[in-house]
Formats: C-alpha cells, structure tokens, sequence
C-alpha cells in the first residue's frame, strides 16, 4: 500500500478511537488511563497526518526529508504547515501534553479531570473538554489533509 494512504488510514483509525474513549468508553469507566490513552490516540494521528504530507511534498520534490523526525517536524512547522492551514502552536501544544504525560510520575482523576504532577511539583490539568478540542483539531486537519493529499496521490495496487 502507498505510505501516504497507509499514514492517513493509520491516522483515521487513531482518531475513531479516540473519539471513541472519550465520548463512549470514559464516560462510564471513568478511568485516568482512558484520558492518557486518548491523548496518545490524538499524538498518534497528528504525526501520522504530518508524516504524510511531508512524505507527499517529497515525493513532489518540493522539500528534502531528513532521517531525523525533530528535524522534519522543524521542516514542516517552517514550510509546510501554513500551505495546509496547521495551527502549529496547538500542535506543539498537544505534543508537549504527551511529552508532560509521559514525564510525570503522577496522575490523579478527579471528577473529569486529569491531573499530571511533574517532578518539580508543577501541576497540568487535562479536561475532557481540552481533549474534545484536541480531538477536533485533529479530526479538521486530518480532512483538510485527505482533501489535499487523496485526490493527488495515485493508488497503488
């Protein structure tokens, strides 16, 4: 299968579940470790999504890849990102939600709420509503990338 197409399709299943646990399954589990999972779900999807437009543009001869991802990320928030219409500031947000998520050696629910306690004490606080705006970020993105990407990009069989 063509990377781009499988990228966008890996993409679109990570959001279907993260839509999923967050408006099916956390509603009645209540469970932090759904909130952890969805925030990965979204990450996930986001990088898939860049992954493909930055394998497409490639393809297109119109930027040089790099074998470094942090690069390519660079490479993408700098040339690409405005062309697709990416809020970078949210995505770096999320992506730093991940990385915080990750580091912190605590997690508390309460009620809705995601508490993630980092070694310094600071505290962030993940909400159900933060998530849905992640979620949607990424859901319009993953349109506006398929809009772009699918209609040029030959299939392979």
């Amino acid at each position: 299968m063509n990377p781009i197409l499988k990228n966008l399709e890996e993409a679109d299943h990570s959001i279907q579940r993260a839509s999923h646990l967050l408006n099916v399954t956390f509603p009645l589990l209540k469970h932090k470790e759904i909130l952890l999972r969805i925030t990965e779900e979204i990450k996930k999807s986001l990088l898939k999504q860049i992954n493909s437009i930055l394998y497409y543009e490639h393809l297109n001869k119109r930027i040089k890849l790099s074998k470094d991802p942090k690069k390519n990320l660079k490479l993408f928030e700098k040339k690409l990102a405005r062309r697709y219409k990416v809020n970078i500031k949210e995505i770096k947000e999320i992506l730093n939600l991940s990385k915080i998520q990750k580091e912190s050696p605590v997690h508390i629910l309460k009620e809705d709420k995601l508490i993630l306690v980092s070694n310094d004490l600071k505290q962030k606080i993940i909400t159900k509503e933060v998530l849905k705006r992640y979620l949607n970020l990424t859901e319009n993105l993953f349109k506006t990338v398929k809009k772009n990407l699918i209609t040029r990009t030959p299939k392979e069989e």
